[in-house]
């Protein structure tokens, strides 16, 4: 599960490569088809 504030942090950046590769990491490093990686995946676009 990600920390509430490293998702506060998420929102701040602008929609830029740098910000899709951020997202793109972290839901790497989630457990492989856990629900969390599957909602945040989900919620930001994030294709396997």
């Amino acid at each position: 599960m990600i920390p509430e504030n490293a998702m506060q942090w998420l929102q701040t950046l602008p929609q830029d490569p740098d910000r899709t590769k951020a997202l793109q990491t972290i839901h790497k490093n989630m457990p492989e088809g856990s629900p969390e990686a599957q909602t945040f995946a989900s919620q930001y676009g994030l294709g396997k």
